[in-house]
């Protein structure tokens, strides 16, 4: 069974902590990940991101974002980085 995690609006730092603890939880399962809400996306937490994308990967489970806002998609192209990259954990 797949696990929904829905991202809060500010990826900021404070936020991060909570990320990691809450992919963390989900080790071992399948993760699908919303970002319909992000208004801001600090760079803890895109290395938060990264880091699962790469575990999941390295784990055989399925990691993926179902949605992503024109706010997110924008600032993930601020860091150089696509969708797919960030879905790869690269």
């Amino acid at each position: 069974m797949t696990q929904t995690v829905t991202l809060p609006a500010r990826l900021d730092f404070p936020a991060a902590g909570k990320l990691a603890e809450t992919f963390m939880g989900l080790r071992g399962q399948d993760v699908s990940v919303s970002a319909d809400d992000v208004s801001l996306l600090g760079t803890n937490c895109l290395q938060v991101l990264m880091s699962a994308a790469r575990t999941w990967s390295s784990d055989g489970k399925s990691f993926q974002f179902t949605s992503m806002s024109e706010s997110f998609l924008s600032q993930l192209n601020q860091f150089g980085i696509t969708p797919n990259t960030l879905m790869e954990g690269a």
